[in-house]
């Protein structure tokens, strides 16, 4: 994720994974601290780094998937577990695949999938640093979301793998409304909204892109095969990840 004109992410590694930054635009790396394994990182307020991490656990009934949650207000140097309860998600053993983070109010969303057959089970937020979730709307609970983006106004993009493009607006009783217009592929690859207000998107099309919000798209002339994630530093550079 972008921070100021720098960019953070996680780096494979065993037992552990690296946390690592990049202030010259990718050329190189530095490592800057490290989390139990490969999990979600979402910058939140103030600077705070949020992230779930995959763990699991042996029981009589046999071995399940379970979260850890974690913080840290050093940019990743160092952590905190943040003992969430989970309360609220659909199973104790979900998987979950997609964060974000509301940095205005700290208000965490995430989607969570059936853990044996990759189904969506919805999009939840929660307002007490995860230790309870509640369904954001039921209408979402079968779109196959692939990423989601919070914008402006209180604006929720989602990029999906059969809807394409959709926008959710609290502030209007929870309107779904598909932002196809123009784009090749219903099925969504990654989503990015830059600092200037514009919104990028992948299908099976290549990038495109839309100056107005989503009502519109136009291509890129850039193409990427397959990426996993796009961010941009008010530097103007991207961060493709593939």
């Amino acid at each position: 994720f972008p921070h100021d004109n720098s960019a953070i992410g996680i780096s494979n590694g065993s037992p552990t994974e690296d946390v690592v930054s990049s202030v010259n635009g990718g050329p190189s790396w530095t490592t800057v601290g490290r989390v139990p394994g490969m999990g979600l990182l979402y910058l939140g307020k103030e600077d705070r780094i949020y992230g779930i991490f995959e763990r699991y656990e042996t029981t009589t009934s046999g071995t399940i998937r379970t979260h850890t949650a974690m913080s840290s207000n050093d940019l990743g140097a160092t952590w905190t577990e943040i003992h969430p309860k989970f309360e609220g998600l659909p199973a104790k053993d979900v998987r979950i695949t997609i964060l974000a983070v509301d940095s205005t109010s700290d208000r965490i969303y995430a989607t969570v999938e059936d853990p044996g057959y990759n189904r969506s089970k919805g999009i939840y937020y929660s307002d007490d640093m995860m230790q309870t979730w509640t369904l954001l709307d039921p209408s979402l609970k079968n779109i196959e979301p692939v990423e989601i983006v919070l914008a402006y106004e209180g604006r929720i993009f989602i990029a999906t793998m059969r809807n394409g493009v959709l926008e959710y607006k609290p502030s209007h009783s929870g309107q779904v409304q598909e932002r196809n217009n123009g784009i090749f592929s219903y099925r969504a690859n990654t989503l990015m909204i830059t600092h200037t207000d514009d919104i990028l998107v992948h299908s099976y099309g290549g990038i495109q892109i839309s100056n107005n919000g989503g009502y519109s798209w136009h291509q890129s002339g850039t193409d990427i095969i397959s990426p996993s994630s796009m961010i941009d530093l008010p530097s103007g550079d991207i961060f493709v990840g593939s």
